[in-house]
């Protein structure tokens, strides 16, 4: 049998940029215009080469702040000094405005050994750091919070000088860095060996030419910054992949790990996500066509995949097979869904969402995390005529999982291959088939008047079941609450998630015990609520 499986793990890539720029310690850093990231969501990161550190208190990577400015205005990325908080800091990375504080992960880069990081808030006001493409830590600030000080964005030291003492300089290099204003990365990555400029980079410093003294802004936004002291560095770390779990080990270039193992004679298909023959008329695969193939072809004609004639390929209305289970598909117009709810434990690439979260971890939850209503011993409610949902394993058989929003939006993927999670605009598509006037699509609230009867469930409602005509078989899930972990719902309403944002929120779809009105909201990313897949 073909043996197929991803990886998804993080390495440190070593990055070659053609120069760097080289800080004695002493008295260098670099200083550009200010930069105002209020409203924002952004990635600051680059590349670091950090000795063990011996200056007191914390030095900055890249900030906006000045001695005696005080204030909460700043932002800025730091390395801890050997003094901050008694060493517990001593080589961390932390940016204190963002509630990024070193000390939960002990992680030190002061090794003299490149390293990657990356900060980065998304428009939620989530924030996290990154260090050679594994998340370390994370936050919170507010997309309105003000970080407009107006000061000097100044690299790697300076910035805390005060006639001459008190400065706070870092002896380092640097080979990369830039903020952009989008969030690049999720989860664990493999780094860019080198970074490319972003398309709406507001600064990019590569550090290729300095001989004017000038670090030449590569965004085009006119943010060159001014070297003081700083000097250019020869030093090119080679880029290997250092991770013998990769598929590319040792070569030279950044780690990859979706690797695809197929027999000999076969190839990965990206599309049907499957090893298929490298030469289909070569059914021994032997590596050539012959007579023995021709004889085989012979011995097969008019059979089917399962050894039957006329096998016809999948449509929609067959069964899907995913992650070991078959899902009913009922095609509406020209739209193909899932007939019940998704229940799948891992990622579509395998990595498993995380699950088993006590109240308390769910409602502070803010990554990927599945449910089944009524599990974790948490508290429960239950109108379900035929069965208690709080009974695990009934309201899995009948329910399937409820998802947070962080697993919806995961690159990972929750649906398979060729299928995702209907988008706001898809769940309109659908409730315009229904009846529902085009002037109430877009309302918030309860849309309609008896549309939703087609598509509730026979039965399992503890009032008002509807008649499924249409066959998406919606039933009454419940959901997860997102300000305790608190199980809701059950019998009398279902929450379906889009993959929508609307600001802060996320719109999803509800269908009530005591209407036939189709609801369309907005939750928080920590609610728990059912996932239905579409056809892409």
């Amino acid at each position: 049998m073909s043996r197929f499986f991803t990886l998804l793990l993080a390495a440190s890539c070593l990055t070659a940029v053609g120069q760097s720029l080289s800080f004695d310690g002493m008295d260098d850093w670099v200083e550009a215009p200010s930069i105002n990231l209020t409203g924002h969501q952004f990635n600051i990161e680059g590349w670091i080469k950090v000795p063990q550190v011996t200056f007191a208190d914390q030095t900055n990577v890249i900030d906006n702040y000045v001695f005696g400015s005080g204030g909460s205005d700043r932002w800025g990325v730091y390395v801890g000094g050997v003094e901050h908080e008694q060493g517990q800091f001593a080589g961390q990375l932390y940016a204190p405005t963002f509630d990024i504080q070193p000390s939960e992960n002990g992680l030190r880069i002061d090794d003299n050994q490149w390293h990657h990081f990356a900060v980065e808030r998304n428009d939620l006001g989530q924030t996290f750091l990154y260090i050679d493409g594994n998340l370390v830590n994370s936050g919170s600030s507010a997309l309105n919070y003000n970080l407009n000080a107006g000061f000097p964005t100044r690299i790697n030291g300076g910035y805390h000088c005060q006639g001459g003492t008190q400065c706070r300089f870092m002896t380092c290099v640097l080979a990369d860095i830039q903020v952009s204003l989008s969030v690049k990365y999720e989860s664990a990555f493999s780094p860019d060996c080198q970074i490319t400029t972003a398309s709406d980079a507001i600064l990019h410093y590569s550090f290729n030419d300095m001989s004017s003294g000038v670090a030449t802004d590569l965004s085009g936004s006119g943010n060159n910054g001014v070297i003081y002291g700083a000097y250019s560095s020869e030093e090119e770390p080679e880029c290997v992949c250092s991770d013998t779990l990769a598929c590319n080990y040792n070569d030279e270039e950044p780690c990859h790990y979706e690797c695809h193992y197929c027999l000999a004679g076969t190839v990965w298909d990206e599309e049907l996500q499957g090893c298929v023959p490298d030469n289909p008329s070569d059914l021994n695969h032997d590596g050539c066509v012959d007579v023995n193939d021709f004889m085989g072809h012979l011995a097969a004609f008019g059979g089917g995949c399962d050894g039957n004639p006329q096998t016809s390929l999948w449509q929609c209305g067959d069964p899907l097979e995913y992650q070991g289970y078959d899902y009913e598909t009922v095609q509406i117009g020209e739209q193909c869904w899932f007939a019940e709810n998704l229940r799948a434990e891992n990622y579509r690439n395998g990595d498993e969402i995380s699950t088993n979260l006590s109240d308390d971890d769910w409602a502070s939850a803010n990554y990927g995390a599945s449910s089944i209503y009524g599990s974790a011993d948490s508290n429960c409610d239950s109108e379900v005529p035929e069965f208690d949902a709080c009974n695990e394993e009934d309201s899995f058989s009948e329910f399937g999982r409820l998802y947070n929003w962080y697993a919806v939006i995961d690159e990972r993927g929750l649906c398979p291959d060729g299928w995702l999670v209907p988008a706001d605009a898809d769940w309109m598509i659908l409730e315009m088939a229904l009846g529902i006037p085009e002037v109430e699509l877009n309302v918030k609230g309860d849309r309609g008047i008896d549309e939703a009867l087609g598509l509730k469930s026979v039965n399992g409602w503890s009032d008002q079941n509807g008649d499924n005509s249409l066959g998406l078989s919606i039933k009454p899930s419940g959901a997860r609450s997102e300000s305790d972990g608190r199980y809701y719902g059950a019998g009398w309403v279902s929450y379906i998630w889009s993959s929508t944002q609307n600001g802060s929120q996320s719109w999803y779809r509800r269908f009530n015990n005591g209407n036939a009105m189709i609801g369309r909201e907005d939750a928080s990313p920590p609610d728990g609520l059912a996932v239905r897949c579409i056809k892409d």
